[in-house]
């Protein structure tokens, strides 16, 4: 997970840079103490407030001022945090799960950081075309 958010990290500021724009990194927190499940929890938490906040404002936003492709670019982002918000609560549940029961995994765009299901992928990253063979492959 952590390896597909520094890939749309880097993405992320590259484009902005591109486009003229001006980059502020995120502020780094100090972390708590806290078990691997607690730790989840509050990224999934932080993912869902962003996502109902500051990326809905966003999409609408770029909408509004007929910027599609800035629209565009923001579902995109969201879409695959949406999709790493599922990951991480499967990845709770299996957590729970008694040992010797097989575990599911998935697969990261080492281009892009599009997260894909282990079980369920196509043989292209929508959304960069990279093939299913260069995934990282994590369970």
């Amino acid at each position: 997970m952590a390896f597909a958010e520094e890939v749309k990290y880097e993405n992320c500021k590259d484009a902005i840079g591109i486009l003229g724009g001006v980059f502020d990194p995120p502020i780094d927190l100090p972390v708590k103490t806290a078990s691997v499940e607690e730790h989840f929890q509050t990224i999934i938490n932080e993912k869902q407030r962003y996502h109902d906040t500051k990326v809905r404002e966003c999409i609408e936003g770029a909408i509004d001022e007929g910027n599609r492709f800035v629209a565009r670019m923001m579902t995109w982002c969201d879409a695959s945090d949406v999709k790493a918000i599922l990951i991480i609560q499967r990845t709770l549940c299996q957590m729970e799960q008694p040992e010797g029961v097989a575990t599911l995994g998935y697969r990261v765009c080492p281009r892009c950081g599009n997260i894909d299901d282990e079980a369920l992928h196509s043989l292209y990253c929508p959304h960069c075309m990279t093939q299913q063979s260069d995934f990282l492959i994590f369970e």
